[in-house]
């Protein structure tokens, strides 16, 4: 049995811990998900009964903040090469992505007419990344 007011202490806790432990979010999950079914103020002492699949969570915190060295446990990957590719959409005319000496361009058609500013800016990106495209 745990009190919401800890459960919100300790939840608060780890979702800030998890801006440098990113793989710890879906281990947080479903302690963020009880808390909001609670309907109350975090503040208030309410007895919540944890499920299995949070304790395990709280579990698995509990061992890897006991093992952890205070570093990222992924190393950033020094074999990948590094690419530039720069891409730009309208709202009204097309799109583009440019990468090395190669290029595309794609005017709008009538589908695209729906779309979001974000989704068309998400469209040179995709097309850029397919094969033969763009030598990524």
């Amino acid at each position: 049995m745990l009190y919401s007011e800890r459960a919100g202490v300790t939840k608060g806790l780890l979702n800030h811990a998890c801006k440098v432990i990113r793989a710890g979010r879906p281990f947080l999950r479903r302690m963020i998900d009880l808390l909001y079914a609670v309907h109350r103020p975090p503040a208030s002492r309410i007895p919540i009964r944890l499920s299995q699949s949070c304790r395990a969570d709280l579990v698995w915190w509990g061992e890897f903040l006991s093992k952890w060295n205070g570093i990222s446990f992924l190393d950033p990957p020094s074999s990948l090469p590094e690419i530039h590719l720069y891409t730009d959409a309208s709202g009204s005319w097309g799109c583009a992505a440019w990468c090395g000496e190669n290029w595309l361009q794609v005017r709008w058609d009538t589908w695209a007419e729906s779309l979001s500013i974000a989704e068309k800016e998400l469209i040179p990106i995709v097309l850029g990344a397919l094969p033969g495209r763009l030598p990524l």
